[in-house]
C-alpha cells in the first residue's frame, strides 16, 4: 500500500511540473524579435512583438528576426567592451536619431564638429533617460585618432551623426 501511495504521489507531482512547463510563457515574456537584434542594442518601440514597453532594456545576446525573447535576454544596463587599441568614447547624439532606430549599437556614425566630419566610428551602445532630448552613445574609437581629434576640435563638444546624414 505504502509504494501504491508514494507512485501516486510522484505521478501527480509529474503531471503538476509538465503542466507548468507546457504553459505558454511560463519562464518570462513570450515575445519575438522582429529583426536581427545585436547585443547592447537599446530596444525600441517595434523591435518585438508583442510590443510591451521596451524602453530602458538591452539585449544581452544576439537573436535573430522572428526569434523567442525571453526575459533572460535582457538588460537594465549595457556592456560595455574594451579592446586593444580603441577607446570607448562617450559622445552626445541627438535623441531624435536614436528613437528612429537611426544610431544604436553597431551602427556605423560620424563625429562631427562644425560641420565638417573628422572620423566614422562603431556605436557600441546608447543610453537615454527619459524626457530628456539628447542621449549619450558610446562609441569605438581609436586609440591612434585620440591626439589628431583632441587638436581638431579643442575645447569645442563634438557631436554623433549618422553616416549617411551630412554634418
Amino acid at each position: 500500500m505504502r509504494t501504491v501511495v508514494i507512485a501516486v504521489y510522484c505521478f501527480g507531482v509529474l503531471v503538476i511540473a509538465l503542466a507548468i512547463l507546457s504553459q505558454k510563457g511560463a519562464f518570462g515574456p513570450d515575445f519575438s524579435a522582429t529583426a536581427d537584434l545585436v547585443p547592447n542594442r537599446m530596444l525600441q518601440p517595434g523591435d518585438l512583438t508583442p510590443s510591451p514597453l521596451t524602453n530602458g532594456y538591452y539585449i544581452v545576446q544576439k537573436v535573430e528576426g522572428g526569434k523567442s525573447v525571453l526575459s533572460t535576454n535582457l538588460a537594465s544596463l549595457p556592456t560595455i567592451h574594451f579592446q586593444e587599441n580603441i577607446v570607448p568614447t562617450v559622445l552626445p547624439v541627438a535623441r531624435v536619431l536614436v528613437d528612429s532606430g537611426t544610431i544604436n549599437a553597431a551602427a556605423s556614425a560620424k563625429v562631427c564638429d562644425k560641420g565638417k566630419t573628422n572620423l566614422s566610428v562603431t556605436v557600441q551602445t546608447v543610453l537615454c533617460r527619459p524626457s530628456v532630448i539628447d542621449c549619450l552613445a558610446v562609441v569605438d574609437f581609436p586609440s591612434d585618432k585620440l591626439l589628431e581629434m583632441s587638436k581638431t576640435f579643442g575645447d569645442t563638444s563634438p557631436r554623433l551623426q549618422a553616416s549617411t546624414n551630412s554634418c
